[in-house]
């Protein structure tokens, strides 16, 4: 009975696209403006 095996391959791509860098900015300037809030009250 032969053995059977399948490949998977995967890209990734090297440089993130500029969505990624702005879901990033914006979750960081939520967390700032959290912490501001949370400090001052």
């Amino acid at each position: 009975m032969p053995t059977q095996f399948h490949s998977l391959s995967v890209t990734t791509n090297a440089v993130p696209e500029p969505e990624t860098y702005a879901l990033m900015l914006g979750g960081l300037g939520v967390a700032a403006f959290m912490a501001r809030r949370r400090r001052r009250a």
